[in-house]
């Protein structure tokens, strides 16, 4: 009891700090052509993404991109989804869903799901809802934080698009990792508002 408590607080107090800690430099490196061509195909926005990410798995209205790496693994995925998001608790309903569907384990009966303990933070900025959490792989012991940002779909009223990252990086400063990952999943965000500022 006294060994989950414990860690327990630890995951809540990563969380914290990666919201708090003041956001660093992080260089961009994109390039990676193939798979954003993928984002344009699927979900009509421009992405630039990192020319490590060369593994990939489409879904209905999802798309998985990973490095597959050895020590550490980066994963961005992008996909929409139809209803209201108003609480953490929908969202971890929804987005659980949407992650049994596309991201098993190496075993039958293993799939991503959200950490509830510590609940995911939901805050909202604007149109843009930001959620940091922890993500974990049910039946098995991968697990790791993530960070997903939620906008309106420009393509449908009733959509939401989702840009999210995660990280499996045991013993790794799993803080700068996603954030090298979160400069580009709010990217296109950027680029949509440069172009509205033009016109």
């Amino acid at each position: 009891m006294k060994k989950t408590l414990f860690l327990m607080v630890l995951a809540a107090l990563a969380i914290v700090v990666y919201i708090m800690w003041p956001t660093a430099e992080v260089p961009t490196v994109s390039g990676n052509s193939d798979a954003e061509a993928k984002v344009d195909s699927l979900f009509g926005i421009k992405m630039s993404l990192p020319p490590s990410l060369t593994s990939s798995k489409v879904g209905k209205d999802f798309l998985w991109l990973s490095d597959d790496g050895v020590s550490t693994i980066s994963n961005i995925c992008i996909y929409s989804s139809e209803g209201i998001i108003r609480t953490a608790d929908e969202f971890i309903s929804l987005r659980d869903s949407i992650m049994q569907r596309n991201i098993l384990g190496e075993e039958e009966g293993m799939y991503m799901a959200t950490a509830t303990k510590p609940k995911p933070t939901f805050r909202k900025k604007g149109d843009t809802i930001v959620v940091h959490g922890m993500w974990e792989m049910k039946g098995d012991a991968m697990g790791g934080p993530f960070i997903t940002y939620i906008f309106p779909s420009h393509l449908d009223s009733n959509c939401h698009l989702f840009t999210e990252a995660f990280v499996y990086a045991p013993g790794a400063d799993k803080r700068h990792l996603l954030k090298i990952l979160e400069t580009y999943i709010i990217s296109f965000n950027q680029k949509e508002k440069d172009s509205e500022a033009d016109t």
